[in-house]
């Protein structure tokens, strides 16, 4: 009931003239892009779609260097501009969202999980049950966690599909060494782990690894401040709704395409009504 009342929100939102494009810009962000029907994944189809959709809006994508060098800092606000970013870094990623945002001239950032480089995704079978408590409080099916689980065996690129991509100018930051769970882990646990990543990446790609990404947009205050010690220029989380906040460079917040198959809903993400949905639904949660 709450997601046909929410969705019927939405319609007549924009519907009823917040339809116009929004000058905000738009940080997305994904997992896969597959055809394994997981929740972590986009369609190929669908995400084929989707920057198909954005090409013919006249969007041009930029890096997190780009933005935050030239506009975040100046605070300016800009049509028609977008950041693509992918957290993991699932081979699905080169394999079918490479080519595709090399057909459209589209350019994103890739957060890596540099222990599973060339492996598999074992920290999700690892996490499991706090995925289950922490990200669906608990309301997720059994037969969704299931689906959940199953990408445990999702591969991961290699560096050699890694270091092609940053030929091209794809950009790569890190989300940790061993997708650790932040908010319940040690601060020394958690520098030895984010530390490390960051080494490995800017040893294999011969470039300083800027960005960092928050592994289930969960952590505590000080691992910010670990954040930035390291030497990290900025940091991106994932629900829009936690942090309206324009001055956060440690917090930049993104939205995800959810449900991820339809098609509404990523573009009401482009819209101005979802600037006045999401304003609504952080006022509600403040009550």
């Amino acid at each position: 009931m709450k997601a046909i009342i929410t969705g019927t929100l939405k319609r007549i939102l924009y519907i009823g003239g917040f339809c116009a494009l929004t000058k905000q810009i738009r940080i997305l962000f994904y997992h896969s892009v597959d055809n394994s029907g997981s929740p972590l994944s986009t369609s190929i189809e669908t995400f084929e779609k989707q920057m198909s959709y954005l090409k013919k809006k006249g969007y041009r994508t930029i890096s997190l260097s780009h933005y935050i060098n030239n506009i975040y800092q100046k605070h300016t606000q800009h049509k028609k501009l977008v950041l693509i970013t992918f957290d993991d870094g699932f081979k699905s990623t080169y394999l079918h969202a490479f080519p595709v945002l090399k057909k459209y001239g589209f350019l994103a950032t890739v957060f890596l999980t540099t222990d599973y480089i060339n492996g598999l995704a074992g920290w999700i079978k690892r996490d499991i049950n706090l995925i289950e408590d922490r990200i669906f409080n608990s309301s997720i099916s059994k037969k969704e966690l299931q689906e959940i689980t199953k990408a445990s065996d999702f591969p991961l690129m290699t560096w050699e599909e890694i270091k092609e991509m940053d030929d091209y100018g794809m950009e790569f930051g890190s989300h940790t060494s061993s997708h650790i769970w932040l908010g319940k882990t040690t601060t020394e646990e958690i520098l030895e782990d984010i530390k490390r990543s960051k080494a490995i990446i800017e040893e294999k790609l011969n470039k300083p690894a800027d960005f960092f990404s928050y592994p289930y947009s969960d952590y505590k205050p000080e691992t910010k401040e670990i954040v930035k010690d390291l030497g990290f220029r900025a940091a991106c989380g994932g629900d829009p709704r936690a942090d309206r906040s324009a001055n956060d460079l440690f917090g930049l917040k993104r939205t995800g395409p959810f449900p991820a198959e339809n098609f509404f809903e990523f573009k009401f993400i482009f819209s101005a009504a979802f600037d006045w949905y999401i304003g609504l639904v952080v006022r509600l949660k403040g009550m």
